[in-house]
């Protein structure tokens, strides 16, 4: 068995993304996938000690917080992505929305991702008092989490040996060493061994729905992601990583998460599990299945499992979740990317776009699929953001899909291949 390929680059843009090639067309609506903003690590210092040799330093808000420097952040993208798609004539460029023009719906279970729902309409429409709709708060919302609602079950046996056909997990290939020494001379310098202390054999486990790896991989996956934290949340030098850890050195250690994420929640029998009710709600914005839920008032919306109360005249759709959501939905569909100047793929604020568009003419629609997310540097400084500092952003292709040369996918065929992709008996939750 071949050790897995950690990283694949399908090519890399920044600055604006060009518009749609030819005449005619114009811009429907939009759904996007969102990772919530910079958050405290999910465990507090005196948890994380054992796996340093150095005390952890402490964050401005309790652990798996919003921190106040993530939601100013995740205004700017708000910001950003307001400028991109008033002037596509999607949403108003000045004053507040429409009633139910705008809608965003959040995780209810953690306060990070409700907060950043709120922190992205406030960059976006500043003024206008929006927040966003949820759950009955610290609840579990089974669209973000199906497994939690017992949705959409998976055979343990099928996604274990989904796993090992992609990768061995006794050798992980020459990059995961280097990447693992790395994070142990930050972490244990002068020791050796296992880089977070874990010396676990590499395992895959499960317990009903719920799939895990667990070993140094899962250590080092979770620490590498902490220390980018720190830098996102512009800790001084001296405490990103004891000092130890230039900017630059980031991308040594994040191919530890990269690579977790990949096995983990894109494995592709995962991942269309875990992505379909995320993926039914990209076929319903494109008309192919409607939700019989209604619209209400922003707050604690109890629905039924899996449904969402979108708007019939929603433009701007927006899910508010976590890198997990994001790795099962690309891994759904088969998406890759790789932006520089932030090396976590599913970085705080990242952004899955699914542009609808129409040729009113032909009667022609289509879709097209970007990513855009905040560089570490702009997150680090919560900077402003538009054509002179633009996030990075990719254009991704999505396999299966044949363009016209327009850069869209035909809108049927962008249907069947979600259909296709998720297994029968999960698009029938909705």
């Amino acid at each position: 068995m071949r050790p897995v390929v950690i990283v694949t680059l399908l090519g890399l843009l920044c600055g604006p993304l060009p518009a749609v090639a030819g005449d005619g067309w114009s811009l429907e609506k939009v759904v996007v996938i969102e990772r919530h903003g910079v958050r405290s690590p999910t465990k507090s210092p005196a948890e994380l000690a054992r796996f340093a040799s150095e005390p952890w330093p402490e964050w401005p808000v309790a652990p798996g917080i919003l921190t106040p420097h993530g939601a100013r952040a995740l205004e700017r993208m708000g910001a950003f992505l307001k400028a991109r798609y008033a002037g596509r004539e999607l949403i108003p460029a000045t004053g507040c929305p429409a009633p139910d023009s705008v809608f965003v719906w959040a995780d209810s279970g953690d306060q990070r991702t409700r907060e950043s729902g709120r922190a992205l309409l406030t960059g976006m429409f500043p003024g206008c008092g929006l927040s966003a709709h949820h759950r009955v708060a610290g609840t579990d919302d089974p669209l973000f989490d199906p497994w939690a609602g017992g949705y959409c079950r998976v055979d343990g046996e099928k996604a274990r040996q989904a796993i090992l056909a992609r990768a061995d997990l006794d050798n992980l290939g020459p990059d995961y060493e280097r990447a693992h020494e790395r994070l142990r001379q930050v972490l244990r310098p002068g020791t050796t061994g296992s880089a977070t202390a874990d010396d676990r054999r590499q395992q895959i486990r499960s317990s009903g729905d719920e799939i895990r790896l667990t070993g140094p991989l899962a250590s080092d996956s979770s620490i590498a992601e902490n220390l980018l934290l720190e830098y996102s949340e512009g800790f001084p030098m001296s405490k990103v990583g004891w000092g130890r850890l230039a900017a630059g050195d980031l991308a040594d250690v994040m191919v530890l998460h990269n690579l977790y994420a990949d096995l983990a929640r894109k494995t592709p029998y995962i991942a269309s599990h875990r992505g379909a009710p995320l993926a039914g709600q990209i076929l319903d914005a494109t008309g192919l299945r409607r939700g019989a839920a209604t619209a209400e008032k922003p707050g604690n919306i109890s629905v039924q499992p899996v449904q969402v109360p979108v708007p019939d005249g929603a433009r701007f759709i927006l899910f508010m979740g976590h890198d997990t959501n994001l790795s099962n939905v690309s891994g759904l569909l088969g998406l890759d990317w790789a932006l520089e100047g932030q090396p976590d793929h599913t970085a705080p604020g990242t952004a899955l776009v699914f542009e609808i568009w129409r040729n009113p003419a032909s009667g022609d629609r289509g879709v097209r699929a970007l990513v855009f997310s905040q560089t570490l540097e702009q997150t680090r400084a919560a900077a402003v953001l538009g054509d002179a500092n633009p996030p990075a952003s990719a254009e991704l292709r999505i396999p299966g899909c044949a363009s016209d040369g327009d850069g869209l996918c035909r809108l049927a065929d962008f249907q069947r291949i979600v259909r296709d992709a998720v297994p029968a008996d999960c698009l029938l939750l909705h």
